[in-house]
C-alpha cells in the first residue's frame, strides 16, 4: 500500500504494440492529493495512451499502476467510482439531449440527487441554455464543456483530463484553469494532457521545461535542416560578397565613371526595397531557365542564395569602399609603374590592405 498522501503512483510502465512498436518506455510519476500534473507532448507522444492505462482501459506491457492504493491491473473496479475523465476523442450519444446524457452518466456513477447535481454543474459551466439541445447539435467548445460536466458528476477524487482546453475560447480556458486550481485546493488529484503548457498550471520550478525548445533546436528534422541550410547559405553569401566587394569597390572608388555609378546604385536598390518585393522579383526573374546555360534555379536553394547576395552586397561593399578612400593610391601606382598587372596589384597590394574591411562587411 502507498502512503495516503500519494493518490496516484505509476512505476516504469511500458507499452509495446504487436511486439514491435514501442509507444511508451519507463514512464514513472507520483501524484499527491491536491496536486495538478500536466503531461505535455506532441501528437503521438503517448499522452492519451497513458491516461487510458491510468483508467485501466489499456494494460501496460510492463510496470505497475496504483490509484488510491489499489492496483489498477487487478482491482480497478474498486477505485473507478472515485475517478472520472474527459477527452475530446470520446463522444457522448448525439441523439440524446445534454440533460439526458448527464442523467444517464449520473445514474451510472450512482450520484445522489442527480437532478440537483446536473443543475449545479449547468450553472457552474454555463450549460443552462444547452440542457434541452441534442448533444450532436453542439459546437466543439460546447461539447468540451458538457464532457467536463460529465467528468465532475461524481465529485471524483482523481480526475483525468485529456486536452481539456481543446476548442475552448480564451475566457473559457481561463475559467477552466481557475476551476482546476479550486478542485486541487479541495484535495483532488488532477492529471491532464496538453499539446502546449497547460492553462491553469502556474509557472514554477516543477512546471518550467525546455523540452520543446530542445526538441525544436536539436531533434526536429525540419528545424535542424533549416538551421544547417541557413548557416551554409549565410556563410557562402558572406564569402562571395567579400570576394566581389574588393574588385567592385576598386572600380567604384578609383575608376569613377557613369556606368560604375549606375552599378553602385543597382547594389543599393535590393537593400532599400522590402524583402517581400525582392523575393517576388527573384521568383519572377527565375521562373524560366537561365539563358544560354538553360539551367533553372527556381524552387531550389540557389534562388535563396541569390537573394542573400542581392540583399546584402551593399553592406559588404560600403566598408570596403570606405577602406579604399583611406588608402594611399601611390602604392598601387608604384606597383603599376613597376609593371604589375591589375590582378597582381589587387592580390599583392590592395587585398592585404582592404581585407579587414572586407571581413567586417562580410560579417555584417
Amino acid at each position: 500500500m502507498e502512503s495516503q498522501s500519494v493518490v496516484l503512483n505509476v512505476n516504469g510502465i511500458e507499452v509495446i504494440y504487436n511486439h514491435v512498436i514501442l509507444v511508451l518506455k519507463g514512464v514513472s510519476l507520483q501524484v499527491p492529493d491536491g496536486r495538478i500534473v500536466a503531461l505535455l507532448g506532441g501528437n503521438g507522444a503517448g499522452k492519451t495512451t497513458t491516461l487510458s492505462m491510468l483508467l485501466g482501459v489499456l494494460l501496460p506491457t510492463a510496470g505497475t499502476i496504483h490509484v488510491l492504493g489499489c492496483d489498477m491491473l487487478r482491482d480497478r473496479y474498486r477505485v473507478l467510482p472515485r475517478m472520472n475523465f474527459t477527452s475530446p476523442y470520446v463522444d457522448l450519444p448525439k441523439r440524446l439531449t445534454v440533460r439526458e446524457n448527464l442523467r444517464v452518466f449520473a445514474d451510472l456513477y450512482g450520484v445522489e440527487r442527480p437532478a440537483f447535481r446536473i443543475g449545479e454543474l449547468a450553472a457552474e459551466l454555463d450549460l443552462d441554455q444547452l440542457l434541452k439541445r441534442p448533444y450532436g447539435q453542439l459546437s466543439a467548445g460546447q461539447r468540451t464543456r458538457v464532457s467536463l460536466a460529465k467528468a465532475l458528476l461524481n465529485r471524483p477524487d482523481v480526475l483525468l483530463l485529456d486536452e481539456p482546453t481543446a476548442s475552448l475560447d480564451p475566457a473559457r480556458r481561463l475559467d477552466l484553469g481557475q476551476r482546476m486550481r479550486a478542485l486541487a485546493t479541495g484535495g483532488r488529484a488532477l492529471v491532464l494532457t496538453s499539446l502546449v503548457p497547460a492553462v491553469g498550471v502556474t509557472l514554477g520550478a516543477k512546471t518550467a521545461t525546455l523540452d520543446n525548445f530542445r526538441f525544436v533546436m536539436f531533434e526536429h528534422a525540419a528545424a535542424r535542416r533549416a538551421f544547417v541550410n541557413s548557416f551554409a547559405l549565410s556563410t557562402t553569401a558572406a564569402i562571395v560578397i567579400a570576394a566581389i566587394a574588393i574588385p567592385l569597390a576598386y572600380f567604384v572608388v578609383w575608376r569613377r565613371s557613369r556606368l560604375l555609378r549606375v552599378v553602385n546604385l543597382v547594389t543599393e536598390i535590393p537593400y532599400a526595397v522590402p524583402g517581400v518585393v525582392l523575393a517576388i522579383a527573384a521568383i519572377l526573374l527565375f521562373l524560366k531557365p537561365l539563358p544560354l546555360v538553360g539551367i533553372s534555379i527556381y524552387n531550389t536553394i540557389w534562388i535563396i542564395l541569390f537573394c542573400y547576395l542581392a540583399r546584402f552586397l551593399v553592406l559588404g561593399l560600403r566598408p570596403v569602399a570606405s577602406g579604399y578612400h583611406q588608402l594611399d593610391r601611390t602604392l598601387e601606382e608604384a606597383s603599376q609603374i613597376a609593371g604589375a598587372r591589375l590582378l597582381r596589384r589587387l592580390r599583392t597590394v590592395i587585398v592585404p590592405l582592404v581585407a579587414p574591411a572586407a571581413t567586417a562587411g562580410a560579417r555584417m
